[in-house]
């Protein structure tokens, strides 16, 4: 695989040439969804943000009973770092963990190690005329079970997710907005969600089945610095539509706010001025940690 390629992909660690064979036809993640994953955005050769993801995908791990390869770290260094020479400053980094191979059917469980996948493609920018007039959603008409045993976790199993984003491109609109079965706010279909009222950032609690997002962690953690207090809520839509702004945010979406539900508008005219305080610090605050001197929406 060429330095000039686009992508690279790793499995165990090794590098792969030809990655049209990289994974077996037996391996549990691709015929049953029995593993987990984690996005991360790498910016000039650097993870910012990879510890983090790690620790999320050690508890869905966990969850799954599955052992984390004990050289991950490393291996996701050294993939961010080739970022450099593909040329690509901004660019996502996937890391697919499976329990590997075993024989076929549900209780062909294997006891061995298990499969790590990592993938390093250039990220697709969000495009400027979505950053400049907001995200627009529809709810979804599937609901979330907050008690799933997959809630709250990066699961392979994300048919449910792209149901609900073809739900809302079919309607002509960009993302689709998630209620539990108790129809409370969780999430968009691979983004966090949060919103503001007044000096008060918001976020769907935990018990909701919401994934405890790494740049919703992050927003969270600067949003003392910007003069906001931050509430967890077991939210109605409602709260969406009486919000003075909202936003959705992920590690490869960024922070993109967002101006319609249902075809009702959010918030008044023009930019929150909380939601752009928050935006720069989050950018600021991604530059610093990769050591460059500005993040791209």
């Amino acid at each position: 695989m060429s330095d000039a390629s686009p992508f690279r992909v790793w499995v165990d660690g090794d590098l792969i040439e030809d990655a049209s064979h990289a994974v077996s036809a037996f391996d549990r993640g691709l015929m049953l969804g029995d593993g987990v994953f984690e996005t991360i955005r790498v910016l000039g050769g650097v993870a910012p943000m990879a510890p983090a993801h790690l620790a999320r995908l050690t508890l869905g791990a966990e969850r799954l009973g599955l052992v984390m390869p004990t050289r991950l770290g490393e291996h996701i260094s050294e993939a961010a770092a080739a970022a450099e020479q593909m040329q690509t400053p901004d660019a996502v980094l996937r890391i697919t963990l499976t329990r590997g191979d075993a024989l076929p059917g549900m209780a062909g469980l294997s006891g061995g190690a298990s499969r790590s996948i990592v993938t390093l493609t250039p990220r697709i920018a969000v495009r400027d005329e979505v950053i400049d007039r907001g995200l627009t959603l529809i709810t979804s008409q599937w609901r979330w079970s907050a008690r799933s045993p997959t809630a709250g976790i990066k699961s392979l199993d994300y048919t449910a997710n792209v149901l609900a984003l073809r739900e809302a491109h079919g309607q002509s609109v960009d993302d689709a907005l998630v209620l539990n079965t108790d129809d409370r706010i969780v999430s968009c279909t691979a983004s966090n969600i949060c919103w503001f009222v007044d000096a008060t950032l918001f976020t769907p609690a935990a018990a909701t089945g919401a994934l405890a997002g790494t740049t919703l962690g992050l927003l969270r953690s600067l949003a003392p610095g910007i003069g906001l207090t931050v509430h967890e809520a077991e939210a109605p839509i409602g709260a969406l539509l009486h919000a003075d702004a909202a936003c959705a945010c992920s590690s490869i979406r960024g922070v993109v706010p967002i101006t319609q539900l249902d075809g009702s508008t959010i918030g008044g005219q023009g930019r929150s001025p909380r939601f752009r305080a928050l935006h720069d610090a989050w950018r600021a605050e991604m530059a610093r940690l990769s050591g460059i001197d500005f993040v791209v929406d």
